[in-house]
C-alpha cells in the first residue's frame, strides 16, 4: 500500500512460457500520478512465429504485447517527472509515435525472410491495450482525473460501492453487440496495435472522485463469466472474503483460473480508503445488493437447468434401456422361421 493506495496484480498464462498476454503494469508514482496497464497479444492475426537470436521462438502476439507493455512502461516512468502536464490528446498523440516506431524497428529487426502467410488477416505485432494514467488534480476535495487509454477488446473500469462496476473504455468490435452480447458472440476486432497498418489509440478523460477503484483487464479475466454483473460480484466477493490485499489477490486469482479459458492479466488500484478493513466495510452493502438484485435470481434458474438437464439425462438413458427391452422382448417372432 502507497499511502491510501491498495494495489493488486493478477497474470497467469494458460500455457506456460507461451502466454500472449504481458504482465500487467501497477503503478504508483511519488507525485500521486500512476498507471494500471494490460496488452493482450492478438494470437489469431500474430500466429507467425519468430525466431530470436537464441533460438527460443515466439509467436508475433507474444512478443508484441510484451513490446508494447515496455514502450507504455518506459514512456509513463519518464512522463511522471515532467515538470508540466501535457493534454491528453497530445499525450496519446506521442505515445502511439512510440508505439508505432518500436513495432516497425522491432518487425524490421525480427524478420530476415518474409512470411509465407499471405492472408489479410496476419498483421506483425498484433495486441490490444487498455491502459488508465491517474492522477491527483485536487487534494482539497479529493478528486482524481484519469486518461483512458485503449486499442482493442481489453477494457478498462472504474468501480466504487455506489455506482459498481463501469467500463470506461470501447472495445473495438466489427459487431455493434453491448458487453453481454460478446460474451456469446465473437466478433472479430476491427481495430488493434499493430506494426502493418494504422491504428487507432483511443482515449478519454474522467473525473474520479474518491474513494473509487480503477481497474483494468483482459478478456480472459471478464469473457468467461454469465454476464458482466458476474465480473462486478467475482471483484467484490472476493475482496470482502479477504483477510488482506494478498488474500483478495490470491482468491481472485483462484477464481478466474478456475473459470478462464485463456491468459489472465488484470490490475488495480484502490484510491481514497485509509485502510483495507475500510475497503471492504464500503462495499459491504454493493455486495448483498448484488447477491439480492442479480446473483441469487441468476442462480436459481442456473440450478433449475442443472436439475432439468439430469432429468433429461435420466430419461435418456431409461428410454434406451426401455428401447432395447422392448426388442428383445418383441425380436423372437420378428424374423420369420420356416
Amino acid at each position: 500500500m502507497d499511502g491510501n493506495i491498495i494495489r493488486i496484480s493478477l497474470y497467469a498464462e494458460k500455457i506456460p512460457g507461451k502466454g500472449e498476454d504481458a504482465a500487467p503494469l501497477c503503478e504508483v508514482y511519488t507525485d500521486h500520478s500512476g498507471l494500471v496497464s494490460v496488452c493482450d497479444g492478438l494470437g489469431g492475426a500474430g500466429s507467425v512465429v519468430y525466431e530470436d537470436a537464441g533460438g527460443i521462438a515466439h509467436t508475433a502476439a507474444y512478443r508484441a504485447s510484451r513490446l508494447t507493455n515496455a514502450v507504455i512502461a518506459a514512456y509513463f516512468s519518464a512522463y511522471k517527472k515532467a515538470p508540466a502536464r501535457q493534454s491528453c490528446q497530445s499525450l496519446v498523440d506521442d505515445l502511439k509515435g512510440k508505439l508505432t516506431t518500436a513495432l516497425q524497428e522491432e518487425a524490421a529487426r525480427i524478420e530476415t525472410a518474409p512470411s509465407k502467410l499471405r492472408s489479410h488477416l496476419i498483421k506483425r505485432l498484433p495486441t490490444t491495450l487498455a491502459a488508465l494514467h491517474f492522477w491527483e488534480e485536487d487534494a482539497a476535495s479529493r478528486l482524481y482525473r484519469c486518461c483512458a487509454i485503449w486499442a482493442g477488446d481489453s477494457r478498462g473500469y472504474m468501480l466504487n460501492s455506489s455506482r459498481g462496476l463501469q467500463q470506461l473504455t470501447e472495445d473495438d468490435l466489427k459487431s455493434a453487440g453491448d458487453a453481454l452480447d460478446n460474451l456469446i458472440n465473437d466478433s472479430p476486432l476491427s481495430n488493434y496495435i499493430n506494426a502493418d497498418v494504422d491504428f487507432a489509440l483511443h482515449h478519454r478523460v474522467i473525473s474520479v472522485p474518491l474513494p473509487c477503484v480503477l481497474l483494468v483487464a483482459t478478456d480472459g479475466c471478464f469473457g468467461y463469466v454469465p454476464t458482466p454483473i458476474h465480473f462486478e460480484y467475482l471483484l467484490v466477493k472476493h475482496l470482502i472474503a479477504s483477510a488482506s490485499t494478498q488474500d483478495w489477490q490470491d482468491n481472485l486469482m483462484v477464481d478466474l483460473q478456475d473459470r478462464a479459458g485463456d491468459d489472465i492479466s488484470l490490475a488495480l488500484v484502490a484510491l481514497g480508503w485509509p485502510s483495507f478493513e475500510a475497503l471492504k466495510e464500503d462495499f459491504q452493502p454493493r455486495l448483498a445488493g448484488l447477491l439480492q438484485d442479480y446473483i441469487v435470481p441468476f442462480g436459481r434458474l442456473d440450478e433449475k437447468l442443472a436439475r432439468l438437464t439430469q432429468e433429461k439425462e435420466t430419461c435418456a438413458r431409461e428410454k434406451e434401456e426401455l428401447r432395447r427391452e422392448l426388442w428383445a422382448k418383441y425380436k423372437p417372432t420378428y424374423v420369420y422361421d420356416a
